[in-house]
């Protein structure tokens, strides 16, 4: 969704770059206490369970919707930023799926 945002219609990213992989399998060749492996990124990146701490609600912040504040906060990123646009010229992106 952000890339569509920024126009970038075919531009493919995967969860995992090669090269972000071979820095794990660097780094969990560690002698003594492995600094990172894929099991330990999995685990501590890759969750939604709370555990008990507060959330964001609970410190009282506003949530808004990223489909709200996407486009404003890409804009400075955007391709072709500097071309003066007609209106209509460019449709929205369509937004991301939702999961429930």
């Amino acid at each position: 969704y952000f890339y569509r945002c920024m126009r970038y219609s075919s531009f493919k990213r995967s969860y995992l770059s090669p090269l972000f992989r071979m820095k794990v399998y660097a780094l969990q060749q560690a002698p003594a206490t492995p600094l990172a492996n894929l099991d330990r990124l999995d685990r501590e990146h890759v969750t939604d369970v709370l555990t008990g701490c507060p959330t964001l609600e609970d410190l009282g912040v506003n949530l808004t919707k990223i489909e709200d504040r996407a486009a404003w906060e890409l804009k400075p990123w955007r391709r072709h930023r500097y071309y003066e646009e007609y209106v209509g010229e460019y449709s929205d992106p369509e937004p991301p799926p939702v999961i429930a």
